[in-house]
């Protein structure tokens, strides 16, 4: 062994992600957040694609042979894009990337789904304003999604006989000879006097839980459960198969005729998303999800719809039974019978910094929609009414409206939903726009909301400070993105409802309905640094900046532009750089890159960092 004195200096690099990458992984420690609102009365928040929405690869191009789609043409491109993402699920997954133009959907690969996507495949445009799929699917009279994203296998249920109270990580179950590690099971149990019993809404109280490992009868959960489950009602689990790892992104769908369907069907699936997608024209929901866990619908807009009548015509992102800890963030709604829907025993998902307007014949964007779904959490968004619940009968409990600024009608309580936590919010100076509980509900814990020209405090609680987020613990990337303080909305920030502002809602009010971050990232290849970043099409070349000090804006006197024409790629949206020998300098370095279109320039990426320590000659 070395004497300490004589160790070699050692260089540990670390590639840091820093404050303005956009990418939702600020979520907070739960146990860190207990401010107001009882730990008793919320859950774990921590929704979302775990690990952030990856940069999937592009595998195959659907213009490419042998697929051959020639889009503008109007002829059907179905069997081609469907080709493709077979072929790309056969090769182990990737990215079916769709160049600019429109494609046209006429026929169907399944008896309710248009196109079937497959896990770990994602359809990818050049951007919703360069990449239409449009949907005549006219020809058939039954409901045909335009994405079918469904798994249908299961076990036989067993009975769950121990461990199955709110929070616990671990359950004893009869026969555990169903599950192996790795396994996502559906959780549930039989309805009470509280929950109507429509055929489609049976054992309404459950949840989607993932097994990583296995003891005796005992099945150890990835996550803490969301509900507390009741004996004399019978709890049983049962293993079920998902669609994974899959995603649509960066195109504008639309149906074309007006029969029955979903735009984007998610049926049992895990870790699934929707990103940067125009949505246009759906008989019923643009985004519909079952029994869906961690998935994510962020960065879009969705409008309007063929009809806005009962039975979930409408609706823009429609999350019903046993939908568990998915994330709704950063979108833009607008004419819509419903925007926001939560329903049937689903729980632990996150609607935030979305913004709704413009309702179709003023009824309730936001639907918290009875079937006893619980300790879903509404923060930050902006929207025009509140209803929990408006239809179907109770609401469970826990769920939370949070620094929500609401415009029009208020928040509504209903129909026996007891323990809702209503808490920061902004509404307004008269009736309609406050605050309402019917003569059924008990335990609202209402505190530090502005309605009636005041803020009004729970006497008894005696914190006035709100947190900044019960599910994030830094500023979220979108924000960072378009250089906005955060929190921006809350009784603490601006009591003035018609001027609350979130980034969906700036968005929409600058005419940028989609955003276009680059999601620069950075790898080591011996001594260099490899960028790559996310090539948006409205820009023709790309500048990249270095700086040896972190929070740099390009064209500091501390940065240093080290290429000034980087092209994009001639195929897809992989754009990169090497910094050839980086590493070798010593030295901590921090980059960012901006596009180039003549001499429009674009605002600077998020920043990455290779940082570079040195330690000290005998530091452990």
């Amino acid at each position: 062994m070395q004497p300490k004195h004589a160790r070699p200096l050692a260089v540990f690099i670390l590639a840091l992600l820093l404050l303005f990458g956009f990418l939702s992984l600020a979520q907070a420690d739960p146990g860190a957040v207990n401010e107001i609102i009882p730990s008793d009365r919320k859950v774990d928040w921590s929704p979302g694609v775990q690990g952030g929405i990856p940069e999937v690869p592009i595998v195959k191009v659907v213009t490419d042979p042998p697929y051959n789609a020639v889009p503008n043409d109007g002829v059907d491109d179905r069997a081609a894009i469907q080709d493709a993402i077979n072929d790309a699920y056969a090769a182990g997954g990737g990215a079916v990337f769709l160049p600019a133009g429109t494609y046209d959907i006429k026929s169907r690969t399944a008896t309710d789904g248009a196109l079937v996507l497959k896990s770990g495949v994602v359809i990818r445009g050049e951007g919703a304003d360069r990449t239409k799929i449009q949907f005549d699917l006219s020809a058939y009279s039954e409901d045909v999604a335009g994405f079918k994203v469904l798994a249908y296998n299961y076990s036989n249920f067993t009975p769950v006989t121990g461990g199955y109270t709110k929070g616990s990580t671990s359950i004893t179950v009869a026969d555990p000879s169903y599950f192996s590690v790795g396994d996502y099971a559906e959780m549930e149990m039989e309805n009470d006097n509280r929950i109507s019993n429509e055929d489609w809404a049976l054992n309404a109280v459950g949840e989607v839980v993932k097994i990583v490992g296995i003891n005796g009868n005992e099945l150890i959960l990835e996550k803490p459960l969301n509900y507390g489950y009741d004996a004399a009602r019978n709890p049983q689990i049962r293993r079920m198969a998902v669609v994974h790892d899959a995603g649509i992104e960066r195109v504008y769908l639309t149906r074309l005729d007006s029969g029955p369907g979903q735009l984007i069907f998610f049926y049992n699936v895990a870790n699934v998303w929707v990103r940067e997608v125009e949505s246009y024209k759906v008989l019923n929901s643009h985004v519909y999800a079952h029994a869906a866990y961690q998935c994510e619908i962020r960065d879009s807009y969705f409008h309007e719809a063929w009809g806005y009548g009962s039975g979930g015509q409408g609706y823009g992102v429609n999350l019903v039974k046993h939908v568990t800890n998915c994330l709704v963030e950063n979108n833009i709604f607008r004419y819509l019978r419903h925007a926001m829907v939560v329903q049937v025993g689903a729980s632990g998902n996150v609607f935030s910094y979305n913004y709704s307007f413009d309702r179709q014949s003023n009824l309730t964007d936001v639907s918290v929609h009875g079937h006893f779904p619980s300790y879903n959490l509404f923060e930050g968004n902006i929207v025009q009414e509140i209803d929990s619940s408006d239809y179907w009968g109770a609401n469970g409990p826990g769920n939370t409206f949070f620094r929500t600024c609401v415009q029009a009608e208020g928040i509504e309580l209903m129909n026996d939903s007891d323990d809702q936590n209503v808490v920061g919010n902004v509404l307004g100076d008269a009736s309609p726009n406050i605050i309402s509980e019917d003569s059924t509900i008990d335990g609202t814990l209402k505190h530090g909301n502005y309605e009636l020209g005041a803020v009004q405090w729970d006497p008894t609680i005696s914190d006035h400070n709100l947190p900044a987020s019960y599910y994030l613990n830094q500023t979220p990337a979108f924000y960072a993105y378009q250089n906005m303080a955060w929190p921006s909305t809350g009784s603490d920030i601006n009591t003035n409802q018609a001027t609350c502002m979130n980034p969906a809602r700036e968005r929409w009010d600058n005419g940028t309905l989609i955003p276009h971050p680059f999601y620069l990232r950075n790898t080591l290849s011996g001594n260099d640094v490899v960028l790559d970043w996310v090539h948006r099409y409205e820009y023709n070349s790309y500048e990249v900046w270095r700086s040896t000090e972190p929070y740099f804006a390009p064209g500091d006197a501390n940065a240093t532009r080290i290429a000034n024409n980087v092209q994009p790629p001639a195929v897809g949206d992989g754009a990169s750089y090497t910094d050839a020998g980086a590493v070798s300098q010593g030295v901590s370095y921090y980059y960012r890159i901006r596009g180039i279109n003549g001499s429009t320039t674009s605002n600077p990426s998020n920043e990455r960092g290779l940082f570079i320590q040195p330690l000290t000659p005998g530091t452990p």
